[in-house]
């Protein structure tokens, strides 16, 4: 157990602060593609919405059309 505790004594103070940014980094690129990934999982319903709605835009400008 000693030895242990002596072995990460010795680890300069500059290698700890590598491995704290390398993890909160990693943390980070995790939330963020997370966040993409539900992102892009939404994008088709979303773009089906708009299709849907410009369809509708071209059907009524067609009839109004025929109308006037």
């Amino acid at each position: 157990m000693q030895q242990l505790l002596f072995l990460i004594k010795s680890v300069p103070d500059v290698i700890w602060a590598g491995l704290l940014a390398l993890f909160l980094t990693l943390g980070g690129v995790l939330l963020s593609n997370r966040g993409y990934t539900q992102r892009l999982r939404m994008q088709p319903d979303h773009d089906a919405a708009e299709q849907a709605k410009e369809r509708t835009t071209i059907l009524r400008r067609k009839t109004y059309l025929r109308a006037a």
